[in-house]
């Protein structure tokens, strides 16, 4: 059991990273659960609409879920009845009205009914954003409209999903030490970014050690050992003063000055002071933030925009809300693995596993 939750906890947490570098979550409208080794469905408010019974399970987008029975995937709807048969071996979520999965090690993409809309024939795929997706053919990377057509040719090492009209490219750099497996691969990616727009014209430069996705307006990127914020244009438009700076979401975006995590504005200005030792982006207008030394008392709280903690750390995980909950790992001095759950914008607990 404890390498089971080790495990899905990874995915979550390699799933938040991403999104990090990627599109932001859209919210959840069934959450999952693990209870006596099985996964199942609570609703917001915490009612178990499920009864847990399968080996995994994602929480629901579009309000369909995936979830793992045996060996190979499915999907549920909010009555956990099984709308799409479990025969992928890698799923994705629902966006836009479809989801990448695989079957014979190949990607296409299904609509809600399970039919495959667009026929397997890519190495990898992502999901829909902006009415495109990004493909890989061949070791390459493009994009395709929701009939499958190439909209835009596989001709760059890597891209994210189109984000405020762009999407990011990177230009790799060869690694030392190739990953061998999904987790350990090198993140982020070591490589010369830029931007594209929905014809594939290079619109920005791959001229950036790093860069996150515009939203707002705005993109943060990595000059040099610093970081700022660029337009569409491509003008830096907030200096190179931070040593982290992530995507702007809720008006604010999470910088890094030294050790410490705080929020700024469109201007740079900072908005909520740099006084937390980690922290995350704004989502459903809550961040987590953390106060302490990892291993050795310090916990994780939520503030709002206006850098008021509206739940008081006490949380030894905590990850962003999404369809109006939050996922964390509250301490009880139980001497078992991953004790976790549901917490609402009140810090009420509305799911608790206990086994």
């Amino acid at each position: 059991m404890k390498r089971l939750f080790a495990f899905f906890l990874c995915i979550i947490l390699i799933t938040l990273v991403v999104t990090a570098f990627g599109q932001r979550r859209r919210a959840s409208e069934f959450f999952s659960i693990l209870s006596n080794d099985k996964w199942g469905f609570i609703d917001k408010s915490g009612n178990i609409i499920v009864e847990p019974q399968f080996d995994a399970a994602w929480n629901s987008k579009e309000n369909l879920a995936p979830v793992l029975i045996g060996k190979k995937w499915g999907y549920v709807d909010a009555s956990g009845k099984l709308v799409i048969p479990a025969k992928f071996y890698a799923p994705n979520e629902f966006s836009e009205g479809l989801a990448a999965v695989a079957i014979d090690r190949q990607y296409g993409y299904i609509d809600k009914l399970g039919k495959f809309a667009i026929a397997e024939q890519f190495d990898n795929a992502r999901d829909f954003s902006e009415g495109i997706a990004a493909v890989e053919i061949n070791g390459k990377w493009g994009f395709i409209d929701k009939s499958g057509a190439l909209v835009i040719k596989p001709k760059f090492d890597t891209v994210y999903a189109f984000s405020d009209g762009l999407a990011i490219i990177i230009k790799e750099k060869k690694k030392e030490n190739p990953a061998t497996s999904s987790f350990d691969m090198q993140f982020p990616i070591v490589g010369d970014y830029g931007f594209i727009d929905k014809t594939g014209k290079i619109v920005i430069k791959p001229n950036f050690k790093w860069a996150g996705d515009f939203a707002e307006g705005l993109a943060p990127v990595q000059i040099d050992n610093k970081y700022g914020y660029i337009d569409k244009n491509g003008k830096l438009i907030v200096a190179p003063n931070f040593d982290f700076a992530d995507t702007f979401s809720n008006g604010l975006a999470q910088i890094r000055i030294g050790n410490k995590f705080g929020y700024i504005g469109k201007t740079g200005k900072l908005i909520i002071e740099a006084k937390f030792d980690e922290a995350m982006y704004f989502n459903e207008g809550l961040a987590a933030v953390f106060i302490g030394k990892r291993f050795d008392g310090g916990k994780w709280g939520y503030i709002d925009t206006s850098g008021k903690m509206v739940i008081k750390p006490q949380f030894d995980t905590a990850l962003f809300f999404s369809g109006g909950l939050a996922i964390i790992s509250p301490p009880t001095g139980e001497q078992i693995s991953g004790v976790w759950g549901y917490i609402d914008k009140d810090g009420k607990f509305v799911w608790l596993r206990k086994d």
